[in-house]
Protein backbone atom coordinates (compact mmCIF):
# COMPACT_ATOMS: atom_id res chain seq x y z
CA UNK A 1 0.00 0.00 0.00
CA UNK A 2 2.94 2.20 0.85
CA UNK A 3 4.28 1.94 -2.73
CA UNK A 4 1.57 2.61 -4.43
CA UNK A 5 0.61 5.55 -2.28
CA UNK A 6 4.17 6.92 -3.46
CA UNK A 7 3.52 6.28 -7.46
CA UNK A 8 -0.04 8.05 -7.01
CA UNK A 9 2.22 11.41 -5.61
CA UNK A 10 4.94 10.73 -8.00
CA UNK A 11 2.26 10.65 -11.14
CA UNK A 12 0.59 14.06 -9.31
CA UNK A 13 3.86 15.60 -8.70
CA UNK A 14 4.96 15.36 -12.91
CA UNK A 15 1.24 16.48 -13.67
CA UNK A 16 1.48 19.50 -11.75
CA UNK A 17 5.34 20.26 -12.99
CA UNK A 18 4.36 20.05 -16.40
CA UNK A 19 1.34 22.10 -15.99
CA UNK A 20 3.60 24.67 -14.54
CA UNK A 21 6.06 24.34 -17.43
CA UNK A 22 3.39 25.11 -19.89
CA UNK A 23 1.47 27.54 -18.19
CA UNK A 24 4.41 29.93 -16.99
CA UNK A 25 5.86 30.69 -20.27
CA UNK A 26 2.09 31.73 -21.19
CA UNK A 27 1.70 33.61 -18.68
CA UNK A 28 5.19 35.48 -18.82
CA UNK A 29 4.07 36.21 -22.51
CA UNK A 30 0.82 37.19 -21.63
CA UNK A 31 2.01 39.87 -19.48
CA UNK A 32 4.92 40.78 -22.14
CA UNK A 33 8.02 39.70 -19.79
CA UNK A 34 9.31 37.23 -22.94
CA UNK A 35 10.43 39.35 -26.10
CA UNK A 36 10.03 38.27 -29.77
CA UNK A 37 12.04 38.96 -32.73
CA UNK A 38 10.85 39.86 -36.48
CA UNK A 39 11.79 41.72 -39.20
CA UNK A 40 8.90 44.21 -39.82
CA UNK A 41 7.73 46.84 -42.43
CA UNK A 42 8.33 50.25 -40.53
CA UNK A 43 7.29 53.53 -41.28
CA UNK A 44 9.83 55.88 -40.52
CA UNK A 45 8.61 59.17 -42.14
CA UNK A 46 11.31 61.43 -43.61
CA UNK A 47 13.01 62.98 -39.86
CA UNK A 48 16.15 61.10 -38.76
CA UNK A 49 15.41 58.68 -36.28
CA UNK A 50 18.78 58.27 -34.47
CA UNK A 51 19.65 55.64 -32.38
CA UNK A 52 19.41 56.12 -28.60
CA UNK A 53 15.46 58.28 -28.85
CA UNK A 54 12.40 57.01 -28.48
CA UNK A 55 9.17 57.15 -30.32
CA UNK A 56 5.56 56.55 -30.06
CA UNK A 57 4.20 53.93 -32.58
CA UNK A 58 0.81 52.43 -34.10
CA UNK A 59 0.67 49.01 -35.43
CA UNK A 60 -1.91 48.02 -37.98
CA UNK A 61 -3.30 44.84 -37.52
CA UNK A 62 -4.80 42.27 -39.74
CA UNK A 63 -7.86 40.52 -39.81
CA UNK A 64 -6.07 37.03 -37.78
CA UNK A 65 -4.43 40.18 -35.44
CA UNK A 66 -0.93 39.52 -36.44
CA UNK A 67 0.91 42.72 -37.39
CA UNK A 68 0.87 44.06 -40.51
CA UNK A 69 3.26 47.37 -40.21
CA UNK A 70 4.04 49.31 -37.33
CA UNK A 71 4.18 53.20 -38.18
CA UNK A 72 6.70 55.71 -35.97
CA UNK A 73 6.11 58.74 -38.21
CA UNK A 74 7.09 61.83 -35.88
CA UNK A 75 4.65 64.27 -36.22
CA UNK A 76 3.14 65.27 -39.91
CA UNK A 77 6.14 64.32 -42.03
CA UNK A 78 5.62 62.22 -45.15
CA UNK A 79 5.42 58.38 -44.83
CA UNK A 80 7.48 57.59 -47.29
CA UNK A 81 7.99 53.55 -48.22
CA UNK A 82 8.11 51.07 -45.46
CA UNK A 83 11.22 49.56 -44.74
CA UNK A 84 11.68 46.45 -43.54
CA UNK A 85 13.36 46.42 -40.28
CA UNK A 86 14.66 44.09 -37.11
CA UNK A 87 12.19 44.74 -33.95
CA UNK A 88 12.20 42.57 -30.49
CA UNK A 89 8.95 43.30 -29.28
CA UNK A 90 8.30 42.96 -25.45
CA UNK A 91 4.80 42.38 -25.52
CA UNK A 92 1.95 40.36 -27.25
CA UNK A 93 2.61 40.04 -31.28
CA UNK A 94 -0.59 38.57 -32.47
CA UNK A 95 -3.56 40.50 -30.64
CA UNK A 96 -6.99 39.34 -32.36
CA UNK A 97 -8.58 41.88 -30.34
CA UNK A 98 -7.41 45.23 -31.45
CA UNK A 99 -8.61 44.21 -35.33
CA UNK A 100 -11.64 45.28 -34.18
CA UNK A 101 -10.79 48.21 -32.38
CA UNK A 102 -8.34 49.72 -35.40
CA UNK A 103 -11.51 49.71 -37.41
CA UNK A 104 -12.46 52.69 -35.47
CA UNK A 105 -9.30 53.59 -33.94
CA UNK A 106 -6.34 53.75 -36.32
CA UNK A 107 -3.87 54.01 -32.91
CA UNK A 108 -5.67 51.21 -31.21
CA UNK A 109 -2.19 49.46 -30.80
CA UNK A 110 0.51 51.28 -29.29
CA UNK A 111 4.08 50.69 -28.80
CA UNK A 112 6.67 52.48 -27.51
CA UNK A 113 9.95 51.94 -29.56
CA UNK A 114 13.84 52.66 -29.11
CA UNK A 115 15.80 53.05 -31.90
CA UNK A 116 19.00 51.17 -31.83
CA UNK A 117 22.26 51.00 -33.64
CA UNK A 118 21.05 48.11 -36.37
CA UNK A 119 17.35 47.44 -34.77
CA UNK A 120 14.22 48.55 -33.08
CA UNK A 121 13.22 47.77 -29.39
CA UNK A 122 9.80 48.61 -29.09
CA UNK A 123 7.22 47.84 -25.62
CA UNK A 124 3.82 47.50 -25.39
CA UNK A 125 1.46 50.26 -24.60
CA UNK A 126 -1.69 48.80 -24.50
Amino acid sequence: MFRGTKMWLAGVAVVVGVSLCVAIPAALDNTGWLPHERTTAMYFGAAAWRPGAYRDCVALPTQDGSMLFLGCVAGAESYLTPEPTRVVFWGKIKRPDRYQAAMSDLSAWKWRCLRKKDSVACWAVN
